[in-house]
């Protein structure tokens, strides 16, 4: 079989996998593992969290899979590997309603919950490394935008249905059998299960193509600390931590301010989720062939300057009052989220050097993750602690805790703007060429034109204000990359004894 039959074959195999691993994902996680925790388990509020802080604490895994990549090379048989075990595992959490264990509401049966799901989230931190490096190499540079847009579309949709479907059956099955009956949550895990096993074999299908001249890398302290003595990549890695601070900050609180302040209920807010997810899928289409054309830097900075709009929208939703400002700020999130999401995924991999690549997507990945862990717990903490006694009037408006979170979470991705606009990707155009592109490519009778002209305005105007920021931050960039690699030079060094008898460790095992 040729090379282009293969990646043809291989990269509709990948199609496959996405949205069968997509109805995994929905159904053995998020709302779905929180209910079955709250409901069949009788968890509390500390074992709740512990179950969301550890897939983002498994994240640090990543630069250990990073490591056995670059030292094996055989990101295939790491990645399918991991992903199998992460599955299976579920085997024990379906187990542990039935009668065959004893003591339905016991301890022990939380906390092997929390192992499990702890375990599962470790292999696909794993398998998740593994397979960025596979997939970046694999999937062709001039249809790498277009091609993860349409995957991350189909993952959306399967998504979307996948957790809609979930919704209902556990909803039919509580009204027939009430709300204590766990078999709901069995046959859910079960259908997950199934889909997440059925993606393995077009996972495996996926050809992972040898790289001219790889080889085995050793142990060396230097592997992990090349990534920040990359300038460019340093700058890309300090913009995604911040934004991802920043949209982490306020984004749980949203939900909140809808069921507390706006009083929405559960089956409206069900609505919004999937008219947000709607427009994820519309954009994906659409942003794909943008990035390859475009390139990625121009599209991160118009998808943050309409997600900088968002908290605005929030602050002009008020009990009582139009429901347009809600619906706006569904529709741009999931818009501007694909945009930001999807091209900041591309430059990742486009500043990463292909020998190496796997560390420098693990330590973003790592940090990252970490910091949209920590985000959510500094925001409850500020509004708990701080904003929530704040109140004032302003031409008969008032602004409370939650609208300061918002402003706060708005300022901060401000400030990440300039950051990105630093980092340096050859071919890229300027935002404005993107706003053109989009609104050629979007339908004109929507509505949508109409924004694009006024979003053309404006970033006409504000482009001389960026022009006169980006030469404050060429300076501070300038500071700050020596500042950081002073640092590294000095982690090094005392790193390296340490590391010399780690390596020595190794050999005698």
């Amino acid at each position: 079989m040729s090379d282009n039959r293969a990646t043809e074959q291989g990269l509709n195999n990948s199609l496959y996998d996405a949205a069968l691993s997509s109805v995994w994902s929905s159904l053995c996680g998020g709302i779905f593992l929180t209910g079955f925790a709250l409901q069949v388990l009788r968890a509390d509020a500390q074992s709740i969290g512990l179950l969301a802080a550890l897939p983002t604490i498994a994240n640090l895994v990543q630069l250990l899979g990073s490591y056995l990549v670059e030292a094996t090379g055989d990101r295939k048989r790491l990645c399918v590997a991991c992903v199998l075990i992460q599955r299976v595992l579920w085997l024990l959490i379906i187990l542990l309603p039935l009668e065959i264990f004893p003591h339905r509401h016991s301890d022990w049966k939380i906390w092997l919950l929390v192992l499990v799901v702890g375990l599962s989230s470790l292999c696909g931190s794993l398998a998740g490394v593994a397979w960025v490096a596979w997939m970046s190499d694999f999937v062709p540079e001039r249809i790498r935008g277009a091609y993860f847009g349409k995957r991350n579309m189909i993952a959306s949709a399967a998504a979307l249905v996948a957790t809609l479907a979930g919704g209902q059956l556990l909803a039919h099955w509580e009204s027939w059998f009430g709300s204590t009956n766990p078999y709901g949550f069995v046959i859910l895990f079960s259908i997950g299960l199934l889909a997440g096993v059925a993606a393995i074999p077009f996972l495996f299908r996926v050809p992972d193509f040898p790289l001219a001249g790889s080889h085995r890398t050793g142990l060396e302290l230097q592997l992990f600390l090349r990534p920040f003595r990359d300038p460019h990549f340093l700058r890309l890695l300090l913009f995604i931590t911040v934004t991802t601070f920043s949209l982490q900050l306020a984004a749980p609180f949203y939900g909140v301010y809808l069921i507390e302040v706006l009083k929405v209920d559960f089956g409206t807010i069900t609505l919004l989720g999937a008219l947000a997810t709607g427009a994820t899928l519309i954009m994906m289409k659409i942003w794909g062939p943008i990035c390859d054309r475009q390139g990625n830097k121009p599209i991160i900075v118009v998808s943050g300057m309409v997600l900088m709009l968002v908290p605005l929208l929030w602050i002009g939703a008020v009990p009582g009052g139009p429901v347009w400002p809600v619906l706006l700020a569904h529709i741009l999130t999931g818009a501007a989220s694909a945009g930001l999401s999807l091209s900041q995924f591309n430059i990742q991999i486009k500043l990463s050097p292909q020998a190496g690549r796997s560390v420098y997507l693990a330590v973003i990945a790592s940090i990252s993750g970490i910091v949209g862990g920590v985000a959510p717990v500094v925001g409850g903490t500020l509004h708990s602690t701080v904003l929530s006694g704040l109140r004032f009037q302003m031409a008969g408006y008032e602004f409370s805790g939650y609208h300061f979170l918002f402003l706060f979470s708005m300022g901060l991705l401000g400030i990440s703007l300039p950051v990105i606009r630093q980092v340096r990707e050859i071919g890229a155009a300027t935002p404005y060429t993107v706003i053109l592109q989009l609104r050629n490519d979007l339908d004109p009778q929507t509505g949508v034109a109409s924004f694009m002209d006024f979003a053309m305005v404006e970033l006409k105007r504000t482009e001389s204000v960026l022009q006169k920021v980006d030469h404050v931050t060429d300076e501070l960039a300038a500071r700050s990359e020596k500042f950081v690699e002073q640092v590294v030079d000095q982690i090094a060094h005392f790193l390296e004894p340490f590391w010399k008898k780690l390596k020595e460790f190794f050999r005698s095992v």
